[in-house]
């Protein structure tokens, strides 16, 4: 009984502790606007072929749709050279800075 009080008293305070954090919103005198582009589609469905025969350390990077001019463009997965970066990659995505609407390319991290 005493455990299942104490997991009703740490959810609370978790919850508390969460409910805490607000994001300030965009700095005085900026109005961030709603993202004008269409949103990013869902990934195509793609086999991840085997590696190359090679000596390097090869790592997949998953297809993903990029932003060009005025619409979005399937970049097929292929292998990369592990060079200097994680295994980690953070697909293509919009952000806003300031007022503006800016597109990130996928990238290791």
């Amino acid at each position: 009984m005493a455990v299942k009080h104490l997991s009703v008293v740490v959810a609370l305070a978790g919850s508390l502790a969460l409910g805490a954090c607000v994001y300030p919103g965009p700095p005085n005198g900026v109005v961030l606007m709603p993202n004008p582009f269409p949103p990013v589609p869902p990934p195509v469905a793609e086999q991840r072929p085997p590696p190359p025969p090679t000596e390097d350390q090869l790592v997949w990077r998953p297809g993903e749709w990029e932003w060009a001019d005025s619409g979005y463009v399937w970049r097929p997965g292929e292998y990369e050279k592990l060079d200097g970066h994680s295994n980690q990659y953070l697909p293509g995505h919009w952000f806003a800075q300031g007022s503006a609407w800016l597109w990130e390319r996928g990238h290791w991290l």
